[in-house]
């Protein structure tokens, strides 16, 4: 049987669904990379720290501040 490589997800689809947790666990007991896609700002990011999340990408990191 094939492993996967990572696992991506929608933050807001998870957050809503309340399903973070549960995601979280399963993927770290399965040693899979778990990345959570689409955060659009700082709360959500910082919802997502309150459960251990690793990986995130999205928007609110798509902007580089200027020197």
């Amino acid at each position: 049987m094939a492993r996967l490589d990572f696992i991506t997800m929608n933050s807001g689809s998870a957050l809503r669904d309340a399903v973070v947790k549960p995601r979280v666990s399963y993927a770290s007991r399965r040693k899979i990379p778990l990345i959570f896609t689409h955060v659009m700002d700082e709360a959500q990011f910082e919802l997502l720290q309150q459960y251990d999340v690793r990986y995130v990408q999205g928007p609110v990191f798509d902007s580089v501040g200027s020197i």
